[in-house]
């Protein structure tokens, strides 16, 4: 099955209060961290410069969970019987976690590969059902087609997500609302490697290193049509930033099936994760 998969409309993504602006305009990419607030912007130009090395004594700061820069790589549309491992197994060389926003339907036909990903310490999050537009459903439709992927998360990994990423990067106010009433969190991107088109490894490469920065949440895929290409920009991703400096982490946590909802949560960000405003005393608001 092949998805025609287009790149994502710039969106300011929601406060706490569930408040989106969504613009049409092509943005540098940057990651700002505003409490309570998540801004993504669209892939920057391969034409600008790399990353520059940063090290980890001078990236640290106080409270800093992690000894260095994070940079977020995600990969949508799968699992995949074939691309998924080898992805996995590209991960695991470079030490890194990443999130896998995968498809209900996948996570059915493919149970071993969506088991794999959650076994070597990935987060497994969802993509919808079978990778609907989901502006253009009901309420009614967005719930059943969510609460259909979330069963299959349960059955196969014992997990339920917490974050959700509509296809095509479409989504609006209403989506947003309905996924917050399903306690998920939605979610795009700020870079992408643009793997649905026509490029070579090297060209899907570029376009991811030469313009992350600390903070900068990767689109990739694993499946969704033939996959090599990604795989092998990945190696060259990893290799290249990891010399930078940077560190690979998911983004969302997956839940075990047991354990309770959150209430709210705590944003990913670097260098400092944003806590949940029920957990900030009156006198820091």
């Amino acid at each position: 099955m092949t998805w025609d998969i287009q790149p994502a409309s710039v969106a300011v993504l929601r406060s706490l209060e569930i408040e989106m602006i969504k613009t049409s305009a092509r943005w540098s990419a940057t990651a700002m961290s505003l409490v309570f607030s998540l801004v993504l912007f669209t892939s920057v130009s391969p034409s600008v410069a790399a990353p520059a090395v940063v090290s980890a004594s001078t990236a640290d700061g106080p409270g800093s969970p992690w000894p260095a820069p994070v940079v977020y790589l995600t990969f949508d549309d799968g699992p995949h019987p074939v691309y998924t491992p080898q992805i996995l197994e590209v991960l695991a060389s470079h030490r890194a976690r990443s999130t896998f926003f995968v498809v209900g339907s996948m996570v059915q036909n493919w149970p071993e590969a969506a088991r794999q990903i959650v076994d070597e310490g990935h987060s497994i999050q969802l993509h919808s059902w079978r990778h609907a537009n989901l502006t253009k459903l009901t309420r009614e439709e967005f719930t059943a087609d969510t609460a259909r992927s979330q069963a299959a998360l349960e059955e196969v990994v014992n997990r339920r997500a917490t974050c959700m990423r509509p296809p095509y990067g479409e989504v609006n106010d209403r989506v947003i609302e309905w996924a917050t009433s399903l306690n998920l969190q939605t979610v795009l991107w700020s870079h992408t490697g643009a793997d649905w088109l026509d490029l070579s490894a090297e060209q899907i490469a570029r376009r991811v290193v030469n313009g992350v920065q600390p903070g900068s949440v990767v689109l990739l895929h694993d499946g969704g049509g033939e996959r090599a290409r990604t795989v092998s920009a990945l190696r060259i991703i990893l290799e290249e930033l990891s010399e930078a400096g940077y560190r690979f982490r998911p983004m969302c946590s997956a839940l075990p099936v047991t354990q309770p909802a959150p209430v709210c949560w705590t944003f990913y960000a670097w260098p400092e994760a944003r806590r949940c405003a029920e957990e900030i005393p009156a006198s820091e608001t």
